[in-house]
């Protein structure tokens, strides 16, 4: 499992007491979580992610990213996603990154090999169900 590189898998309970975050939740069931690193800061409930690895509609194995909003820039591209919140932004080739309405950081790539159009299919399908309010 690709998440298992990324952070510390543990049970929804578990990631309660050591993240502060409520992340977004892709779909009813997913494979599983993890608590992942911040992104800058110290390594605080406060500044942790939450990854999530889920089987997408189409059958694809995907990890949903999520950060809370801290001050620093995020910058794809020579562009700093915090200014066009809830408009995805490709990174790393067929990846895909946004930020939500309330400052939180949000990626999305695949488990596996898709191409960059299901990544994005995906990625319209979270932002159309919520992703973005967070």
């Amino acid at each position: 499992m690709l998440l298992d590189e990324r952070g510390t898998i543990m049970s929804p309970a578990k990631l309660r007491r050591n993240v502060d975050l409520r992340p977004f939740i892709p779909v009813p069931n997913p494979l599983a979580y993890a608590a992942l690193p911040g992104l800058g800061g110290p390594d605080t409930p406060a500044n942790r992610g939450v990854g999530i690895e889920y089987v997408a509609p189409s059958g694809t194995r995907m990890i949903l990213s999520e950060w809370p909003k801290q001050n620093y820039q995020l910058n794809f591209i020579s562009k700093d996603l915090s200014t066009t919140p809830c408009v995805p932004v490709i990174f790393m080739h067929e990846n895909v990154a946004w930020t939500s309405k309330r400052g939180a950081i949000m990626t999305l790539i695949a488990d596996g090999s898709a191409s960059r159009g299901a990544i994005e299919r995906e990625a319209r399908r979270l932002l159309a169900r919520g992703a973005c309010t967070r």
